[in-house]
């Protein structure tokens, strides 16, 4: 992670949220999906005051552990390939 000045740090996304995100997303999407979490993080901050971001940032980073989006380096497809396969016994089994 990068060296942030205090002020942005002081001031910024919960550490533990960020520490969290990094630990359980695929480190492709990492950059992007924090990139946008941050954006989206200092304008609420902005709009709202910097308790209501914090605690909607926390709510963003949750919402994103998806299947597709976690470390593990598993499509989409293969994700839900498990259940997929249970609807189709299911149907068939019809």
């Amino acid at each position: 992670m990068s060296e942030q000045p205090p002020d942005i740090e002081a001031n910024g996304p919960p550490r533990w949220a960020d520490a969290w995100l990094v630990f359980f997303c695929a480190p492709a999407l990492l950059e992007v999906i924090q990139g946008d979490l941050h954006e989206l993080f200092f304008e609420r901050v902005r709009r709202y005051g910097r308790v209501r971001a914090r605690l909607f940032y926390w709510w963003d980073v949750l919402w994103f552990m998806r299947p597709y989006v976690l470390r593990r380096d598993v499509s989409y497809e293969q994700a839900r390939g498990p259940i997929m396969w249970k609807n189709y016994l299911t149907i068939a089994l019809r």
